[in-house]
């Protein structure tokens, strides 16, 4: 971690020099030497550095602007150090439940039309469809009443509201008979009422709220924007005229997936979410390591089963428990945790075998995933793997992972920031390769990591076999007779590999230096991710004897920049080498 720190202060100390106060104008050329999706952005930068130009003009820096610029630095790296510690130790977690009402959408609505079940409760507004059939035929749609009931022509009043459709449906076909001999009656529910209800307690935005009359309470709560962490998803009550007529346990649905919530609300009813009484988190080797809300009486097991139970590997009998209110620690045995009844804030640690899940694919015999050790290296999922295919190119080989791309990310981004800040402050041109560098920055970096795949030579030096990591991506490429030359040069593209052939001819048979080509900067990057720097003087100085070219290598020819040279090749060379290894990559890839 303290590498990774380093390293970006150093590429900070690089890209970032002490800006400057000066009202130089950029002229349009500036503008459009910018990618296009980039000159809006650019824009509003520079009118905002050119105000603040105007507004500090001939201010001295203070050392305490100048400590504040070091302390921004500081906490940028502060908080990379805290993430990746983070990522590490993974133990963080989220309460379970609340993601679900996150995920739902403003749709998540009943939608407005009678399709109904048969326990559908009738209210006021709802209309119904009443078609009889037999010696006196007629349709009539007639809506609930205030009071409660319809007017059927001849029949009289029949009371509804409260009553489910399926009773109702009885009811009329009951009284229709009564009063016409031989006749049918056929009742549809053709328009569902709204209802209006108070959703109150610990929910994000509680208050009266308009739903059709099919809502049921999970309708209702994502209304009110879900439950708080304050809240209780165990026991949501249901109120009405100021008694409880129901309380619902939501992990009913979010663990089992039960979906019938029997009580069917009524305009004027409550819906309360009381405070939270008891949480408690699971975290190592079960399949969904979370915060969980417990009731009073359920026990550690309980806990294990909401989690969905243990992991494969799991260590049932070397469980942690952690007892929040006197900060003890215990271990239990697996027989022990159903009668282990849980408190506030308990956590239960289940300790697993230490693996990790790689994926190969490629030119290897087996390819796919596979379940390592915690200390294996890359030359042990090969061999898993079945070894190299004949048709194989170790030095090709490409190593992903996920921990790499995301801090070349961040560093990128920072670094993207401090150049626009720092061209803006100096009044630095934008030439085609400045241009290059910035649009470079915005594209996703690349995760690969240089590693040697040679087994042969990880055999007889094992100190250059390297430790793969959890979620890591192989991919062993095929052979390739192909070397990649772009930049500076005037036809850029690929060309046939030549043993015989040096850098000065890979480059002759792309058409030579351009005119913006700067011949001091030319990068390979071999098929393995190593990068060297060469110069045209060294080129004909010395010829290129020494350097071996690969098949599968990489070679750019840098644009000219308004910097000096080794500012130029500062700025160059993480992002070449990025390009030039995705470059690569694809293209082995491809064969």
């Amino acid at each position: 971690m303290k590498s990774i720190k380093f390293a970006l202060f150093i590429s900070l100390c690089i890209l970032i020099a002490p800006p400057q106060i000066n009202a130089q104008a950029f002229d349009e050329a500036f503008i459009k030497s910018l990618p296009e999706d980039m000159r809006s952005e650019v824009q509003d930068q520079m009118d905002q550095k050119t105000q603040k130009q105007e507004d500090v003009y001939g201010r001295p820096t203070s050392q305490v602007e100048k400590n504040y610029k070091n302390r921004e630095i500081q906490d940028y790296l502060d908080y990379l150090e805290d993430k990746y510690d983070l990522l590490e130790t993974n133990d963080q977690s989220n309460r379970f439940g609340a993601e679900l009402f996150s995920s739902m959408q403003a749709s998540f609505m009943p939608i407005n039309e009678p399709n109904v079940d048969g326990n559908y409760l009738l209210d006021f507004g709802d209309v119904l469809e009443i078609q009889l059939l037999g010696q006196k035929a007629n349709i009539e749609e007639l809506e609930i009443k205030s009071d409660g009931s319809i007017n059927l022509k001849h029949v009289g009043k029949i009371y509804l509201a409260g009553l489910p459709l399926a009773k109702a449906d009885d009811l009329i076909k009951a009284k229709v008979s009564e009063t016409y001999l031989g006749t049918k009656a056929i009742v549809s529910l053709i328009n569902i009422r709204d209802m209006q209800i108070y959703i109150l307690g610990e929910v994000f935005n509680p208050g009266l709220y308009t739903l059709n009359g099919n809502s049921n309470i999970l309708h209702a709560l994502n209304m009110a924007g879900g439950i708080l962490d304050s809240g209780t998803f165990r026991n949501a009550q249901v109120k009405r005229q100021g008694e409880l007529i129901a309380t619902v346990d939501l992990y009913e649905f979010f663990v089992k997936g039960n979906a019938d919530f029997n009580t069917r609300l009524r305009s004027g009813d409550v819906v309360f979410i009381p405070p939270v009484q008891k949480i408690n988190s699971v975290y190592g080797g079960v399949k969904r390591p979370m915060e969980y809300e417990l009731k009073e009486t359920e026990t550690a097991l309980d806990l294990i089963n909401f989690a969905n139970g243990f992991s494969p590997t799991a260590q049932k009998n070397e469980i942690k428990y952690f007892r929040y209110a006197d900060s003890s620690m215990t271990t239990l045995l697996y027989d022990q945790l159903s009668d282990t009844i849980t408190e506030y804030q308990d956590a239960v640690f289940v300790p697993d075998t230490l693996s990790k899940t790689i994926s190969i694919d490629g030119a290897v015999n087996f390819p796919g995933q596979y379940t390592l050790k915690i200390d294996a290296t890359l030359a042990d999922l090969i061999k898993r793997a079945g070894g190299y295919r004949s048709d194989a190119y170790p030095l090709g080989g490409i190593l992903e992972n996920i921990a790499t791309g995301e801090v070349s990310s961040m560093a990128s981004e920072l670094a993207y920031k401090k150049l626009i800040e720092n061209v803006f402050a100096n009044g630095i041109e934008v030439t085609d390769g400045l241009a290059s560098i910035l649009n470079e920055l915005r594209e996703p970096p690349s995760k690969r990591m240089i590693a040697s795949f040679d087994l042969d030579l990880i055999s007889s030096n094992p100190s250059l076999d390297t430790i793969v990591q959890d979620k890591d991506r192989i991919f062993i490429p095929i052979k390739t007779a192909q070397i990649y030359v772009y930049g500076g040069v005037n036809s850029p593209g690929t060309t046939r590999f030549n043993a015989q052939s040096s850098l000065e001819d890979y480059i002759n048979l792309k058409g030579g230096f351009s005119k913006s080509a700067n011949k001091d900067l030319i990068f390979i990057v071999q098929p393995n991710g190593e990068s060297s720097l060469h110069s045209s003087k060294k080129l004909r100085l010395f010829g290129s004897v020494d350097e071996i070219i690969y098949p599968g290598s990489f070679i750019f020819v840098t644009p000219k920049m308004d910097v000096s040279t080794q500012q130029s090749a500062s700025l160059w060379a993480p992002l070449v080498s990025s390009f030039a290894l995705t470059a690569a990559s694809l293209a082995s890839i491809n064969k």
